[in-house]
C-alpha cells in the first residue's frame, strides 16, 4: 500500500475543521434558553426554519451561533450567479481576474444583507417564542435584538472561512462539505426516532423493509442521473503540426441529464417556505389560516414545489448552458458534429438535445424532491426525516469528494498506478535546458516564430492539446486515464497534463529545452507547472508575449480567407483571449519573467527581438 502523507494530511486537516464546525453548532446565543427553544422546536410544525435547521446541522434548534449556517452566503452566490448571466456588464467584468473578484466581494456584501434579513426574523421568531409565547429569550428587546444579528451574522462569516480553509488545504468543496456534514449529522438522531417508532408499535416490519427498499431506489436514481450524460459524437479533422501528421480523431460532447444540479429544489424550497413562514407572523387570522393549511397539506404543498422546481429547472440551464458558446468552441477547434453543419445548425441541435435532456432533468428532480416528502404525509406516514433536495446535496458532495480524492491520487501517486518511476534520478537525468513559454494572439504569428525559436535553439515544441491526443490515441497509461475523464465528462486535471508534459520531456531527451505554446491559461496550471519544474531542479527561462495591435490582426486573419471568418468572430475571439491571458501575464509579470514583444513588424525583426529578449 503506498503511503500518501499529502492525502492523509490534507484529509485529517478536513475532518479537524469539519469538527471544529460541529463544536461551533453547540455553542449557544448569549440571552437564550436552548432547552426551552428545543422543547418548543420539536413541538411545531413545518415551516422555514425547517430548512434552516437541517442545512444548520440542528444549530438553529439549539439557538446556536451558528444557526443561520452557510445558507446565506450560498443564496447570496446563486443570485450573483443569475445576476452575471443576466447583465452583459458584469458577464464581461466576470471574464478578468481583477472582475471575478470584484463580483466575489459583491457576494459577500449581498451575504451580509441576507443574514441582516434571515436574522431579523429569527430572533423575532425567538423572541415571540417561535409564535407559542414560549420564553425562549431572557430579556428580549432592542439591545439582544442588535446584539443576536451581529452574533449570527459573525457566525456565518466564521463559517464561511472555515469552508475556505477546506477548500484551499483540505480535500474537496469546503462550503459543500460542511452543508453536508449538517445534514448527515441529523441521521443518528432520524434511526433513533425510527427505532423508536419500532418499540411503540407505530411501525411493523413490512413498513420498515418498504420503507428500506423505497430509499435505496432513490438513492440509486440520484447516483445514476447525476453520474449520466448524453454523448454528443464530434469529430476532429486531420491535422499536421511540423513534420507529424496526427490523424482525425473522436471523440464526444457531454452534456448532463441534470445540468441545474441542487439549484433549483433550493431555490422553490425559499421562494415557497420563506413567504409562508413570514405569513405567520402577520396577526390576521384568514392570512394564518392559510398558511398553517399550505405548510401541513402534504399534496398541496408538494404539488405547488414540484412546479417550481420544474420551473427552476429549465430557468437556471437557460443561464448555465450556451449552446451558441459551445458551438462557436467546438468550430475554434475545427470539431464538428457529423452530419450537422458548423455554426447555426450545430447550435440549434446543441440547443434541441438540451431541451429534451432539460424536461428529464426537471421530471426527475420534481419526483426526487416530492416523493420521500409525500410518502412521510398522511395517509402513507413512512419517516423519511431527509427530503430529496437533502439526498441530493449528501449525494453530490460525495461523489465530488471522491473525483478530488482521485484526481489527487492520479497526480500523486502516478508511479503506482503506471508501475513507472517517473522521479528516478537516472531517467530524469537532464542537462542545462532553455524553457520558453510563448504567447500570443490568434494572428500574431505564434506559430511561426514557434518553428523558428525551436530550430534555432533546438527546443522541443509542446502543444498540450497534441499531447492530450496524442497520449489518449496511443492508448498510453495517461491517455487512458485522460480518456476516462473524458467519458465520465469531467475536465481533465491539470494534474494529468502536467504529468504529460513532463513524461514528453523525458522521452525527449535530446533537445536542448522545450517550448509551451499556449499554456498554462491559468493561475492553477502556472502554479503546477513551476511545482513540477522545481522538483526537477528545471525553471522557466523566459515568457515570451507576442503584441499586434487589433486592427493589424483583423486584417490578417480576414486575408486568410477562411468562410468562419468575419470581422464580429474574430473580435470575439481576440477578446477571449486577452480576457484569459492577462491573470497568467500578471503572474509571470511578478516573476520578472514576462517579455513583450511587437508582433507588428516582420517576421525577421519579431524573431530578433525575441532571441534578443532570451
Amino acid at each position: 500500500m503506498p503511503k500518501l502523507p499529502e492525502l492523509n494530511k490534507r484529509i485529517l486537516y478536513t475532518l479537524l475543521i469539519l469538527i471544529i464546525y460541529r463544536f461551533g453548532v453547540f455553542v449557544p446565543i448569549p440571552g437564550v434558553d436552548s432547552q426551552e427553544i428545543l422543547k418548543v422546536f420539536t413541538s411545531q410544525g413545518r415551516s422555514f426554519f425547517d430548512i434552516i435547521n437541517l442545512f444548520s446541522g440542528g444549530a438553529f434548534e439549539r439557538a446556536s451561533i451558528f444557526a443561520l449556517g452557510v445558507m446565506p452566503y450560498i443564496t447570496s452566490s446563486i443570485v450573483m450567479s443569475l445576476v452575471v448571466k443576466t447583465v452583459p456588464s458584469l458577464e464581461e467584468m466576470n471574464k478578468e481576474q481583477a472582475g471575478k473578484k470584484k463580483i466575489a466581494q459583491y457576494s459577500r456584501y449581498l451575504t451580509i444583507v441576507i443574514c441582516f434579513f434571515q436574522g431579523s426574523l429569527l430572533v423575532s421568531a425567538l423572541q415571540s417564542g417561535l409564535g407559542t409565547g414560549a420564553e425562549i429569550v431572557y430579556n428580549p428587546g432592542p439591545q439582544f435584538f442588535i446584539l443576536t444579528i451581529l452574533t449570527l451574522t459573525a457566525g456565518t462569516f466564521f463559517v464561511m472561512w472555515l469552508g475556505e480553509q477546506v477548500t484551499s488545504n483540505g480535500i474537496g468543496n469546503g462550503l459543500s462539505l460542511i452543508i453536508a456534514t449538517s445534514i448527515i449529522a441529523g441521521i443518528p438522531s432520524a434511526i433513533g426516532k425510527l427505532f423508536n417508532f419500532v418499540q411503540i408499535g407505530e411501525l411493523n416490519i413490512i413498513t420498515i423493509v418498504l420503507f428500506l427498499i423505497i430509499m435505496l431506489a432513490i438513492l440509486y436514481s440520484i447516483v445514476f442521473v447525476e453520474r449520466s450524460f448524453r454523448k454528443i459524437p464530434i469529430q476532429y479533422p486531420q491535422r499536421t503540426k511540423g513534420r507529424k501528421v496526427f490523424a482525425g480523431q473522436a471523440s464526444h460532447l457531454p452534456l448532463k441529464i441534470n445540468a441545474a444540479g441542487v439549484i433549483p429544489p433550493i431555490f422553490a424550497s425559499s421562494i415557497l417556505l420563506l413567504p409562508l413562514t413570514a405569513l405567520n407572523f402577520i396577526d390576521i387570522p384568514s392570512v394564518n389560516q392559510f398558511a398553517q393549511s399550505m405548510l401541513s397539506n402534504g399534496f398541496i404543498y408538494n404539488g405547488v414545489f414540484a412546479v417550481l422546481v420544474i420551473f427552476f429547472t429549465f430557468f437556471y440551464t437557460a443561464i448555465v448552458i450556451n449552446p451558441e458558446e459551445m458551438s462557436e468552441n467546438l468550430k475554434k477547434n475545427g470539431a464538428f458534429v457529423p452530419g450537422i453543419r458548423p455554426g447555426k445548425n450545430t447550435t440549434e441541435f446543441i440547443s434541441g438535445v438540451m431541451s429534451k435532456l432539460t424536461v428529464i432533468g426537471a421530471i426527475y428532480l420534481a419526483l426526487v424532491c416530492t416523493i420521500p416528502a409525500l410518502l412521510n404525509a398522511p395517509p402513507f406516514s413512512l419517516p423519511f426525516y431527509f427530503g430529496g433536495t437533502a439526498l441530493l446535496i449528501v449525494i453530490g458532495v460525495t461523489l465530488d469528494t471522491i473525483q478530488h480524492i482521485e484526481s489527487f491520487l492520479i497526480s500523486s501517486n502516478y508511479d503506482q498506478l503506471t508501475g513507472k518511476k517517473t522521479n528516478d534520478p537516472k531517467r530524469f537525468n537532464m542537462r542545462w535546458y532553455m524553457i520558453i513559454v510563448l504567447f500570443g494572439p490568434p494572428g500574431a504569428g505564434k506559430g511561426t516564430q514557434a518553428d523558428l525559436l525551436k530550430e534555432k535553439f533546438e527546443l522541443l515544441h509542446l502543444s498540450t492539446g497534441d499531447i492530450l491526443r496524442e497520449e489518449v490515441s496511443n492508448q498510453t497509461d495517461l491517455g487512458v486515464l485522460a480518456k476516462k475523464f473524458m467519458d465520465d465528462g469531467e475536465l481533465v486535471t491539470d494534474e494529468l497534463i502536467i504529468e504529460m508534459i513532463k513524461n514528453k520531456i523525458v522521452s525527449n531527451k535530446e533537445s536542448k529545452g522545450f517550448l509551451l505554446d499556449g499554456f498554462p491559461r491559468t493561475i492553477s496550471q502556472a502554479e503546477a507547472l513551476d511545482k513540477m519544474l522545481q522538483d526537477n531542479s528545471l525553471q522557466i527561462d523566459r515568457v515570451v508575449s507576442i503584441e499586434v495591435p487589433d486592427n493589424d490582426l483583423i486584417e490578417r486573419l480576414l486575408l486568410r480567407g477562411r468562410s468562419d471568418d468575419n470581422r464580429e468572430t474574430i473580435s470575439n475571439r481576440l477578446s477571449v483571449y486577452k480576457n484569459q491571458t492577462l491573470p497568467i501575464k500578471e503572474y509571470y509579470q511578478k516573476s520578472n519573467l514576462l517579455v513583450d514583444i511587437k508582433g507588428d513588424e516582420t517576421i525577421e525583426e519579431v524573431f530578433q527581438s525575441i532571441v534578443e529578449s532570451i
